[in-house]
């Protein structure tokens, strides 16, 4: 009798949890560094940025079904150039980039399943949040 109570008011809380929702977070981006090849004149050239960390946001909205959950968020990261290395000719060449940095946009949808436990901790099946 117990289980079933449980089970009711389980179901009654998913469904006074339905409905749209805003999400929204930030954190830091630390990307790889970029490289390349390239030839220039019959002369093959390797090149390499350095990438230093940066920020990191997200916001979008979703609509709780119950148990289940639907998102679409936008992501924004960005990070600063820091260093450039080339080599030609057997010559390595290092320079510091003054000003420069990397941009990213990223539109993601995501769903997520609720698992109902028993307890205060409520897992899920889905990306991390």
């Amino acid at each position: 009798m117990a289980h079933a109570q449980e089970a009711e008011e389980q179901s009654a809380q998913a469904e006074q949890d339905k409905g749209f929702y805003a999400t929204a977070g930030v954190g830091a981006a630390w990307p790889q560094d970029v490289n390349g090849k390239s030839t220039v004149l019959d002369i093959d050239v390797k090149g390499e940025y350095s990438l230093g960390v940066g920020f990191a946001g997200e916001v979008g909205a979703g609509y709780d079904f119950g148990n289940v959950r639907t998102e679409l968020t936008y992501l924004y990261n960005n990070a600063s150039l820091d260093r450039l290395k080339v080599k030609a000719l057997g010559q390595e060449i290092t320079s510091s980039i003054s000003s420069g940095d990397v941009n990213t946009n990223s539109v993601m949808v995501s769903t997520y399943v609720d698992i109902p436990t028993k307890g205060r901790v409520s897992p899920y099946l889905g990306p991390p949040e």
